[in-house]
This record gives structure tokens, C-alpha cells and sequence, in this order.
């Protein structure tokens, strides 16, 4: 059980909590705006029909530039400055409500772009502002330029209303993104018997929830239903028990010939397929027919070790916990003898052997006065 080790590698796959995607969106506008001519601020807020000054040097480009496709003028101070009034409504290159790019060229070309946030309403503006400080802040922190107990990063931020805040005790952790804006969300099928796969499933969702992965947990009220579920692979996770017996044989559970053939016609699907992670290799393969069929103990033995290297390799399976049973027994009860049991019935193998009280019998041809003759053996 690793966090840290699963969320890298779920950052490494492109599995993103929107707060991360969120953020590295911030950064890049951020890293965009510092650079060039433009500057000025990233959130403004501004009623539809207001208009937004913008100012610059002239030193940077000439009166013939334009910004959102509007002439500049010069500013009217003589400062050696130009000064430009963009509308907010209808006309050319007028500010949205949202983001807008704003771009300054010269001569066809683009000098510079600068991205900026409007809001009409003042408790959007602010929540704006305070996620504008939250980026600056992550990069002092990211940057190593504040102490420790002043730093934050991804985890300390939650979106909310498609704005990051800081994160509260009660927020819940979210679901995870691809680039595609897919939700890592899974469907995980047991059975409702026994009872404490429930419980396993409820902990699994539990653990994996706060690594931003979405478990629903689906457990059929039949046994039927259950079954017809199992058959047709309709699930992303299985959870279920699993029984070797003696001969330790998972050729059914890993071998491909246990594959199920998923098609349109329902009466492809086989109800011996136990494959049930559509597991297929090769060298598994071979390594699961060398067990089934050598009479070599140590090549079987040889063979069994090498395809737990693989499934530990190619992770068909999380092996979750072997169980643990206790069976009691009355103290008069004897002659029950246990050993290592592969089935909850292979504890009545001796039953045979089960009794409660004993008696001392002669043997056959023996009795009472062959005492004298055995005693007279030792003079």
C-alpha cells in the first residue's frame, strides 16, 4: 500500500486531479503574461458596456499597432507612452465575459499576447483574484522562495465552481481527468456472498477515492445475476475468492484458452471461461501447462516460481489477503487431525477417526490369566 507511489503513477499516465489540471492551465497563461510588452492585470471586473484602458511604451512598437485589432493612440500625458480603449461589448476585439487573449501587432505580426479574466459580478471578481494569488503563491512555494509552513502545492488546492481555492478538512478529494476530460471511474462487481467482500469493496473504494479514482461498487442480489455478469465481463474490477486446492493448479484463472470471446452473440460466451481479467501471455502460458502436466516436482516447483515473478510483472491481479479460519472443537471430542486444508469441507476427511470415549480391549486369543505367563517372561 503506496499513496505516493500511485499518484506518480497516475500522473505519469495522464490521470490528473482537476485541481492539477487546473493549475498547470494558470501556470502557462501566467508564464505567457510575464513575458513581453503587455502588462497589466489578469483579473479585471468590468460591467457590459464599460470600456478597459490599456497603456504601454512607445519604445515597444509605433502608432500604426493595433490591439484587438484597434488602432493605439498616443497618451495624452506626451510621456512617450501610447494608450488604447477596449470595448465590452459588440465591435472589434471587445472583452467577453471569461477569458480573452489579448494580442498587440505591428505590421502583421503579433508582438505579444496577454491573457485576461472579466467578471461582471464582484463575488466571481473575487474569487478570481484570490485564485490569481493562489498561482503566485504556488510558485513562490514551488520556487523554494517561502518557509515551509507558508508553502503549498496541488494538494492544498480544491476547485470549486471552476476556480481553485484553498482546500478545507470536508472537501471531498475529486475524481481524476485524462487530456480528454474522461473521468477515472471504475465499476467493481462482487457477490453478496460472502458478506465481507461488501465490506473489502467499501475499503477498496474508500482507499482508492482518495487518490482521485471513482469506485462504484455493484453488488447483484442474485446469484444468477451475478453469474450473467461474471460471463460477459461487465466490469472494469472483479473482485472474488479464489481456491488452488493442493496441487496450487491456476491454469484456468491465467491461461488464455480461459479467455472469454466477446461478441454480439450471446451464445459465444462460455460459462467455463475463468479467465476473468482476459489475462493472456505467452510464457505464462507455457509455464501453466508445464505444471499441469509434469510428474517433476522440482520442475513443477521451478515452473510455479517463475509465473509468480510474471503475474507479479504483468499484474493480471491484485492479490488482496489469504484468510485466515478457525475451526473449534469440542476438548472430548479426539481423533480429528486437520493438517493443511484446501476446502472448508476437507476438515471432515478424518471423521472416520472422530470419538468420544475409549475402552481397553484383550486382544483376540488374550485374557485376564495370560497376565501370570507375561509376568513370568521377565524371571
Amino acid at each position: 500500500f503506496d499513496p505516493v507511489a500511485a499518484k506518480g503513477e497516475l500522473f505519469e499516465t495522464n490521470w490528473n486531479l482537476p485541481e492539477k489540471l487546473r493549475l498547470q492551465r494558470l501556470l502557462e497563461m501566467r508564464d505567457s503574461n510575464i513575458v513581453g510588452p503587455l502588462q497589466m492585470d489578469t483579473v479585471v471586473l468590468l460591467d457590459t458596456g464599460a470600456k478597459l484602458s490599456i497603456t504601454g511604451s512607445l519604445l515597444d512598437v509605433s502608432t500604426g499597432a493595433l490591439i484587438n485589432g484597434l488602432p493605439i493612440q498616443v497618451h495624452p500625458t506626451n510621456s512617450g507612452a501610447w494608450i488604447a480603449g477596449i470595448p465590452t461589448h459588440g465591435g472589434t476585439g471587445s472583452l467577453k465575459l471569461g477569458y480573452n487573449l489579448v494580442r498587440l501587432e505591428e505590421d502583421g505580426s503579433i508582438i505579444d499576447s496577454f491573457y485576461i479574466w472579466r467578471s461582471s459580478a464582484s463575488s466571481e471578481f473575487k474569487r478570481a483574484v484570490m485564485e490569481d494569488s493562489l498561482v503566485e503563491l504556488f510558485v513562490q512555494s514551488r520556487d523554494e522562495n517561502l518557509p515551509e509552513e507558508e508553502s503549498i502545492n496541488v494538494h492544498d488546492l480544491y476547485l470549486e465552481k471552476g476556480m481553485l481555492r484553498r482546500r478545507l478538512s470536508t472537501d471531498p478529494r475529486d475524481i481524476r481527468l485524462n487530456n480528454n476530460g474522461d473521468r477515472l471511474s471504475l465499476t467493481l462487481l462482487t457477490s453478496n456472498s460472502p458478506p465481507e467482500y461488501k465490506e473489502i469493496a467499501e475499503s477498496i473504494q474508500s482507499q482508492w477515492a482518495e487518490l482521485g479514482v471513482h469506485i462504484g461498487i455493484h453488488i447483484p442480489e442474485t446469484r444468477q445475476e451475478f453469474e450473467e455478469k461474471l460471463i460477459a465481463r461487465d466490469y472494469d474490477i472483479v473482485l472474488f475468492g479464489q481456491s488452488l486446492l493442493d496441487n496450487l493448479d491456476s491454469f484456468p484463472y491465467w491461461h488464455s484458452s480461459g479467455i472469454q470471446k466477446l461478441t454480439d452473440d450471446r451464445k459465444d460466451l462460455r460459462i467455463d471461461a475463468y479467465n476473468l481479467s482476459q489475462y493472456s501471455s505467452f510464457k505464462s502460458d507455457s509455464l501453466l501447462e508445464i505444471i499441469r502436466e509434469t510428474r517433476d516436482e522440482d520442475e513443477r516447483l521451478e515452473a510455479l516460481e517463475e509465473l509468480q515473478e510474471i503475474l507479479k510483472s504483468d499484474v493480471p491481479a491484485i492479490f488482496l489477503y489469504s484468510p485466515l479460519y478457525t475451526y473449534a472443537h469440542h476438548k472430548d471430542v479426539r481423533g480429528i487431525e486437520l493438517n493443511d486444508l484446501s476446502l472448508h469441507s476437507d476438515r471432515f476427511l478424518t471423521l472416520h477417526n472422530w470419538y468420544l470415549k475409549e475402552e481397553r480391549e484383550f486382544i483376540s486369543g488374550k485374557n485376564w490369566w495370560s497376565f501370570f505367563g507375561w509376568i513370568f517372561t521377565f524371571v
